[in-house]
């Protein structure tokens, strides 16, 4: 009897595991996405399509009541459908900016559906680890797409010193801000520009400093306290 509920127990482990990494292709198919595509309607209805999909993949592992999944899910449903009629009928400007605020909420919502997750389990292991490191990559996907959002609206709010203020550069600029490696070839003028980049540098800085360090210090390690709290 001990044997088989170990058995079941590590078919759980490995099911959820298999999950937590459907999530991370999920979220850097997303990154490889922002990074490639040009800014057009069609481009940004797969990157809402793909945010999308790992929202629900998030939801999911959170464990959430099914009529907050079931409501999650017909907002999504929405959400894409908007998209698709945007990408159809609306201008570039238009379509840019409705979906990359769409965009931007669902990386939004994502991200503390996932924390949510991650802290129910009761051991740290290897499910844990992956849901912290997409959890880091998710908040440099929300900067980005922030940083997006900001220059639709308000062209002024970067400069740069070389090339074009492209929504692969303002990928590029999160991630060394999250990273605080810091190149400077891209600077934020605006004092909202401004203070959203140093929110991210002091964010990626904490977080790498904090969670993943403890997550990987105790790796192995039951928690403290009962999961879910």
């Amino acid at each position: 009897m001990k044997l088989r509920s170990t058995s079941i127990g590590r078919d759980v482990e490995l099911g959820e595991q298999k999950h937590y990494l459907q999530l991370f292709v999920a979220v850097v198919s997303l990154f490889v996405l922002q990074a490639s595509l040009a800014q057009t309607p069609f481009s940004l209805l797969i990157e809402v399509v793909v945010a999308s999909a790992a929202l629900m993949l998030a939801v999911m592992l959170a464990e959430l009541s099914r009529r907050i999944v079931i409501v999650i899910g017909v907002v999504v449903a929405l959400v894409i459908a908007i998209a698709v009629i945007q990408t159809m009928f609306g201008g570039v400007t238009d379509s840019a900016k409705g979906l990359g605020l769409v965009n931007l909420l669902l990386l939004a919502a994502g991200t503390p559906a996932l924390i949510r997750a991650t802290r129910r389990h009761p051991t740290i292991n290897a499910s844990t680890i992956l849901g912290a490191i997409t959890i880091y990559v998710l908040i440099g996907l929300f900067f980005a797409a922030m940083y997006r959002s900001l220059l639709t609206f308000n062209p002024d709010s970067f400069v740069t010193s070389s090339g074009s203020l492209t929504p692969s550069a303002m990928q590029y600029l999160s991630f060394v801000t999250i990273t605080t490696v810091g190149f400077g070839d891209i600077t934020p003028v605006t004092n909202v520009a401004r203070t959203t980049v140093a929110l991210e540098a002091l964010i990626g800085q904490v977080y790498l400093v904090t969670v993943v360090a403890v997550v990987v210090g105790r790796l192995g390690h039951e928690r403290r306290s009962k999961p879910g709290t």
